[in-house]
């Protein structure tokens, strides 16, 4: 980041898979992202989105480049055509609170969480800025509340 910019990490949420309910790999016990070389996967559209730049570096550490046959702007929209069984997704520990009927949700193996930060002005003088900066503080240093699941 830029040196105008300041940055307090504040919670970590992991990566999740997005599968049709009825996908053969859903519930498949020991599941290796290998497993999943051969699928469609719906991606984010965002030139820069953190959660296809973790899912591309996953799926080529596994071997292989993921298969992208639908791009979308929004979480919503990638779980609604997953559970249309249009493919799979990568999708972040927060799409747990807006899951729809007929997908299931599993944890990407072996995938780091991803950290959330709240990144501001250095030089602001927004009265704002110092009470929240100390709260998300005070959240990071209580790291054992810090995954959002």
């Amino acid at each position: 980041m830029g040196s105008d910019l300041a940055t307090v990490p504040f919670a970590k949420e992991p990566l999740l898979l997005a599968f049709p309910a009825a996908h053969p790999l859903a519930h498949q016990p020991n599941l290796r992202l290998r497993d999943l070389k051969d699928e469609a996967w719906i991606a984010y559209r965002a030139k820069h989105s953190l959660i296809n730049a973790a899912a591309t570096r996953l799926c080529r550490d596994a071997g292989f480049e993921p298969k992208r046959a639908h791009l979308c702007w929004e979480t919503t929209v990638i779980m609604a055509l997953v559970a249309a069984g249009m493919g799979i997704a990568m999708v972040p520990g927060g799409a747990q609170s807006f899951a729809l009927r007929g997908i299931t949700l599993r944890e990407v193996p072996d995938a780091p969480p991803l950290e959330l930060v709240l990144a501001y002005r250095a030089d602001i003088t927004n009265p704002a800025v110092e009470p929240a900066v100390r709260l998300l503080s005070d959240l990071a240093a209580r790291e054992d509340e810090l995954l959002l699941t």
